[in-house]
């Protein structure tokens, strides 16, 4: 605001061009006129404001700050406990019986446990041993390549079967799971004998325990109770084995291919031994 010193030059460079004196009460109007006008503020000045709109908004942004600090923690300690994979949606969190639960047991075979085996769509004709009888669906053949002598034919893991029987098995546990059939000529001894001979040679010290058993009309011998199933039977002038091995490797298989399942294998049996190549 202008004071009486500032204005006084300019009254008097005024009077200079006139008169030199002012009348009384127009110098004293003009003094009031002065010390009443609002002068106009800088604008470069930044714009006021009062000491407590500072403190509120420096509390606003510690509160702001004190907000986003605990939501950044949260965040971290959720990451940490969860389960969820890298760049990937969270899994499913275990229930306790979940956690607490055994494994399964473990299977390599393409029939599941508490499935039946698969149905026998599927027939096996033997052109060296001379029979014919359906097998599992997908299973594959091995055919026999040399004569059999007596005895039990061995397994041949490298080999994928036995030479001298045919090998009918599972494409997926191989040896766990697979039927033989070999044949031989009777040699002068009658059918009913030569089965009887057979398997009192092999099976008699650990199973002696057998029965009677018809396949395709002819009268054979199978083993009984928990031993391993095995048939010997002669027709004409042959006598045939046919035997089924289960991997006690593999528990979940004794109940699916048991011995009733065994049977419903030899209910398909065709014998023709007049086809068979020694």
């Amino acid at each position: 605001m202008s004071t009486n010193r500032e204005f006084e030059p300019i009254a008097r460079a005024f009077m200079a061009a006139g008169p030199t004196q002012l009348a009384d009460r127009v110098l004293k109007r003009s003094l009031a006129d002065v010390h009443h006008t609002r002068q106009r503020r800088a604008l470069l000045r930044a714009p006021w404001r009062t000491p407590v709109m500072n403190i509120y908004a420096k509390l606003a942004a510690a509160a702001v700050a004190v907000v986003a600090v605990g939501a950044l923690g949260i965040w971290f300690l959720n990451s940490g406990s969860s389960s969820t994979p890298v760049g990937g949606a969270p899994g499913p969190s275990a229930s306790p019986s979940e956690a607490t639960a055994p494994s399964a047991v473990p299977r390599s075979s393409s029939v599941p446990l508490g499935i039946p085996a698969p149905p026998l769509s599927q027939n096996f004709t033997s052109a060296r041993n001379g029979i014919t009888l359906a097998v599992p669906e997908g299973w594959t053949t091995r055919p026999a390549t040399e004569a059999w002598e007596g005895g039990l034919p061995n397994y041949d893991e490298a080999g994928g079967g036995d030479a001298t029987g045919d090998v009918i098995q599972d494409p997926v546990l191989t040896d766990h799971i697979f039927m033989t059939i070999a044949s031989m000529p009777l040699g002068g001894a009658t059918a009913e004998q030569w089965a009887t001979d057979q398997y009192a040679s092999d099976f008699a010290v650990e199973c002696p325990d057998s029965e009677p058993i018809t396949v395709d009309g002819a009268t054979g011998v199978i083993s009984a109770g928990d031993c391993l199933p095995v048939l010997f039977v002669a027709k004409g002038d042959r006598g045939y084995l046919i035997l089924l091995r289960v991997s006690p490797d593999e528990p979940w298989l004794a109940p699916v291919y048991d011995r009733a399942w065994f049977e419903s294998v030899l209910a398909t049996v065709q014998l023709h031994p007049e086809d068979a190549v020694d």
